[in-house]
């Protein structure tokens, strides 16, 4: 399960500074730490920002991600360096790809498509589904139904905090991708590995051995005679 905002794009980047240049007409301020706090629920996440009070904060998520994707769509989106070879190497070993979203589906797979992968990924979901967005653990749930696998046969790769907590209480293998702060006490001690970027993911799930690490023993050629 890849989570789509900050480890296939640099989404929660565009989205903070977004912010944060209109806090700034108003004389307020919002540091990386506040925002990154926040994220994981695109209904809640502006609730208890600065601008909540000045600006309705459904309305304000409506215009970010308008102008954000509006903006991408002109620049011509950029994915996070490594993903791809990531995304091939799990291609290439038939691991299954899920895409995960803090917002709408329909504007995660714009932006998959705008970066031509969304072909390949199987599957992309968003919060705007009937199921409880973040904190709650129905999509991580829904996902594992859907695949027919355990949670302990799952790999999550996210830089939310929100995602990783779910994932993590469900029994998933977690890999925690540093975003907009460096990763706090809490993120180091539920995830596997803390990283910087997705080539470093790439190595983990390469020469790491993971908790569960029978989820790559396809991937990696293991037979039953291997030790």
């Amino acid at each position: 399960i890849l989570e789509l905002d900050g480890c296939v794009f640099n989404l929660n980047h565009y989205r903070y500074n977004f912010y944060k240049n209109l806090a700034s007409q108003r004389d307020l301020t919002v540091t990386p730490e506040e925002f990154h706090e926040h994220l994981g629920n695109m209904y809640t996440m502006y609730d208890e920002l600065p601008l909540a009070k000045a600006v309705g904060p459904q309305l304000l998520n409506k215009r970010v991600e308008k102008d954000l994707l509006n903006y991408l769509r002109l620049k011509k989106a950029t994915v996070q360096e490594g993903i791809n070879e990531l995304i091939e190497y799990f291609r290439q070993k038939h691991i299954k790809i899920a895409v995960f979203s803090t917002h709408k589906t329909s504007t995660a797979m714009d932006y998959l498509e705008l970066a031509g992968l969304s072909k390949k990924v199987d599957y992309v979901i968003g919060s705007d589904t009937k199921l409880a967005p973040l904190p709650s653990t129905e999509m991580l749930s829904f996902l594992a139904g859907r695949y027919k696998v355990k949670a302990d046969q799952i790999l999550v790769i996210t830089s939310i905090f929100a995602l990783e907590k779910a994932a993590s209480s469900l029994g998933m293998n977690v890999i925690f991708k540093e975003d907009l702060t460096p990763a706090t006490t809490e993120e180091k001690r539920i995830a596997f590995t803390c990283v910087k970027n997705m080539y470093d993911v790439l190595n983990t799930v390469m020469f790491d051995h993971l908790e569960n690490y029978k989820i790559f023993e396809p991937a990696l050629g293991m037979t039953p005679d291997l030790d």
